[in-house]
């Protein structure tokens, strides 16, 4: 206690050499932080020595202290990074991942305060008037502790680390580069989220032949495709953006199969869903849009299905979500690209569709989705068509969808009753 309390008084006298002192008995600012640092530069030397983890989280909080005191942006933030990287020096030299946890939510912490123009030295609270570069100090704390699945563990630490640390530092990362974008970038966000994109899938890549934990490589790839989905919003704009939106589904499910990644695929279904839904829920709707979700949907459902192995999947629920989901876009599709007195038709020639992929895909699902549409496309032409469609078009939709029903009947009927001699 007497060590700690000797380190804390000489940061302080040093302080008030020229901070919260008037008149200041060091009218250089510059000098006094210098000597403040110097300060701190022997806390960490005697932390090192005595392998003390708390001297250690002291000297970087009151490296941190210094920054914010310091008052002036390209002091404050060189000194965030210092910080950083002190931290993960300790980590791994000696382990002190405590140490690492808490610097990183100071260190965002501290940034967030700076882009609020330090209302802890006193100033109102609002956004500062210039960028003054500082994204380039926030790539610089992201990159620092991404160097955490690098790290071997050599026992000193819990193997959890590694995934509390990437997700941390993703989530901070993300709040942080909002609070910047909102601020400054609103209009011309595009490069930076590409970046993002670019820099993360690149290192998902080394980290899957640097490490064999899946999880490390996984979440970056998963990081980048948010990324990409935004900078694709912002270049395109809506509803032009959903085209893209939905073929990037298909590079996820590409890159699951080759990461062998049931985490990649489930972000990957639950971006694809919520896109969707969105789409389906706005204004503007476009036919190359919904044909495009309905491919998507349909080719993810196979490549699910023919890799399932290779994804280790317990569960057809992620494939059901797709099969759900092209059951309803094409029926959405469909009513929305033909004419009114087509609807019936087309529905009716996609339950044979569904029909025939069940005879050559061999599954059944594919089977239920044909009836199911079938029993859709019953209810519309009693509801709706028999009140507006003229006579022509009523017989040709009954004997159609007779046909179609009548014929599946007979074949499976058939079948399974040879099935059952057998």
């Amino acid at each position: 206690m007497l060590k700690i309390s000797g380190h804390l008084l000489v940061y302080y006298i040093t302080l008030r050499f020229y901070f919260f002192s008037s008149p200041p008995i060091i009218p250089l600012k510059g000098v006094v932080i210098l000597l403040m640092l110097i300060a701190i530069g022997f806390q960490i030397y005697f932390a090192i020595r005595t392998k003390s983890e708390l001297l250690g989280a002291i000297a970087i909080i009151l490296t941190l202290s210094t920054a914010m005191v310091s008052d002036q942006t390209h002091i404050t933030l060189p000194l965030v990074t210092l910080g950083s990287i002190t931290s993960l020096f300790l980590f791994i030299r000696y382990g002190w991942w405590h140490n690492l946890i808490m610097t990183l939510v100071l260190v965002y912490v501290s940034h967030m305060f700076w882009l609020l123009d330090n209302p802890l030295m006193g100033h109102p609270i609002g956004a500062v008037h210039a960028h003054q570069y500082n994204l380039l100090y926030l790539f610089a704390y992201g990159t620092i502790f991404s160097f955490v699945p690098m790290v071997r563990q050599k026992g000193l630490f819990p193997n959890s680390i590694y995934a509390s640390a990437i997700v941390l530092n993703g989530l901070c990362f993300t709040f942080m580069i909002m609070m910047v974008v909102v601020s400054f970038y609103v209009h011309n966000y595009v490069w930076i989220f590409s970046i993002i994109s670019m820099i993360c899938l690149l290192y998902s890549i080394f980290l899957k032949f640097r490490t064999t934990r899946i999880f490390d490589p996984s979440f970056y790839a998963c990081f980048s495709f948010m990324a990409m989905s935004v900078a694709i919003y912002g270049y395109s704009k809506l509803p032009g953006a959903y085209l893209l939106l939905a073929l990037q589904s298909l590079v996820g499910v590409s890159w699951a199969l080759w990461f062998r990644s049931k985490i990649i695929v489930v972000m990957n279904t639950i971006l694809f869903l919520g896109i969707m839904l969105v789409y389906l829920a706005s204004a503007q709707l476009l036919n190359k849009v919904n044909i495009t979700f309905a491919l998507t949907a349909f080719i993810s459902a196979r490549i699910l299905n023919w890799k399932k192995e290779r994804l280790t999947l317990q569960t057809y629920m992620l494939r059901n979500c797709y099969l759900v989901s092209l059951f309803f876009i094409v029926l959405f599709t469909l009513y929305h690209a033909v004419p009114a007195h087509y609807v019936t038709l087309s529905w009716t020639a996609a339950a044979l569709v569904y029909f025939i992929l069940s005879l050559i895909l061999k599954n059944i699902k594919y089977r239920w989705m044909a009836i199911m549409t079938l029993l859709v496309t019953a209810i519309y032409l009693f509801v709706v068509d028999l009140a507006h469609m003229e006579i022509g078009y009523r017989v040709i939709a009954f004997l159609f969808l007779a046909f179609i029903t009548l014929g599946a009947s007979l074949y499976f009927t058939k079948k399974i009753r040879k099935k059952a001699k057998s």
